[in-house]
């Protein structure tokens, strides 16, 4: 019976039956959104678009008590973080939770953004002076702060204010394994003197 499996699997029903409209419904205690292929950049930012199709990659449900100040947020998103000028907040590959409702729009408040400008994908904290927009990364020692003047604001393409971070497990890549052997090798060495 496919109403028994839509009801089983929390989908919609007309989505299993004929293809038409969204798979994952909204079911009572839970959030549910989709997890996007499109990596946000910590760093000098990835090329590409925002109004670019985006593809799905997954899709993520969580209980409304285990994140109830997302209650009555726009459309949520995830995105992929690559790059370092965010950690230790946001550490490379972590997933943004994105209210994704702003897209395309201008900027609404200072806090965490997920923009594009210059034909760069980036995440960074953005603060608006009356001069025009601080870019600023969160490891502030190895990047700079960045200034768009008033008259470019307007090309800043809003793709989504930063609402939860989820820190996730990371791939070993070689430079995480050497940066991770040379402090398992400056412990060892304290501890053996």
């Amino acid at each position: 019976n496919l109403v028994a499996i839509a009801d089983a699997a929390k989908m919609d029903g007309s989505w299993l039956a004929r293809g038409e409209g969204d798979p994952f419904r909204e079911s009572e205690g839970h959030w549910n959104f989709y997890v996007f292929d499109t990596p946000l950049a910590a760093g000098a930012g990835t090329n590409a678009d925002l109004h670019d199709r985006q593809e799905k990659i997954g899709q993520l449900t969580f209980p409304v008590n285990a994140v109830p100040y997302l209650a009555g947020k726009g459309s949520l998103a995830g995105y992929y973080v690559r790059g370092e000028s965010m950690e230790p907040l946001v550490p490379d590959g972590a997933l943004v939770i994105v209210d994704s409702s702003a897209l395309g729009r201008s900027f609404s408040g200072d806090g965490m953004y997920a923009f594009a400008y210059d034909d760069m994908i980036r995440l960074k904290w953005i603060t608006k002076t009356l001069d025009g927009l601080i870019i600023r990364s969160e490891n502030r020692e190895r990047y700079p702060e960045e200034f768009i003047p008033a008259e470019r604001a307007n090309e800043v393409q809003i793709g989504g204010r930063v609402l939860a971070v989820l820190k996730c497990m990371l791939i070993p890549t070689p430079k995480r394994l050497a940066r991770k052997s040379a402090t398992f090798s400056n412990l060892r060495a304290k501890t053996d003197s």
